[in-house]
């Protein structure tokens, strides 16, 4: 029957800045790079990755990652959306590479996921690069 859990990817490059930040992001090999805005303050910066659609049989969804690298910038929040419901939020994350399982379940409905992370650039020279940004989701007919 195969594997029942999968990861539903999308490369760094599916990054989008939020509408009100003032930074540039940098697409190369896969990955998507941002340096702050500038300034001697710590500045903060959302980022927003549309994840695809899950096969019709991994409907149910438990948990996120986030593969990125930093220099000066630190990983804050994560928040999990499907369609305008949010069905995860965790913050105070740090480290390169995050894997978070999900408190509860939750079940693909069709309405779209985006994984938003919430960046915190410490200063004028802080940069972010993503790898990779996915959920992971199970076989809808096994119970995990």
């Amino acid at each position: 029957m195969g594997d029942d859990n999968i990861w539903i990817t999308t490369h760094g490059i599916g990054a989008i800045k939020d509408s009100e930040q003032s930074l540039t992001i940098s697409m190369e090999d896969g990955s998507a790079s941002a340096r702050s805005p500038g300034g001697p303050k710590p500045t903060t910066a959302w980022f927003h990755f549309p994840i695809p659609s899950p096969p019709s049989d991994f409907l149910n969804l438990k948990a996120v990652k986030v593969d990125f690298n930093s220099t000066g910038a630190n990983l804050g929040t994560v928040v999990v959306y499907a369609g305008s419901k949010t069905i995860f939020q965790r913050g105070g994350l740090s480290g390169q590479h995050v894997q978070l399982p999900f408190d509860e379940t939750a079940v693909y409905d069709g309405l779209g996921i985006c994984v938003s992370v919430l960046v915190t650039f410490l200063s004028s020279e802080s940069s972010i690069k993503f790898q990779s940004v996915g959920i992971q989701a199970w076989r809808s007919d096994t119970v995990n």
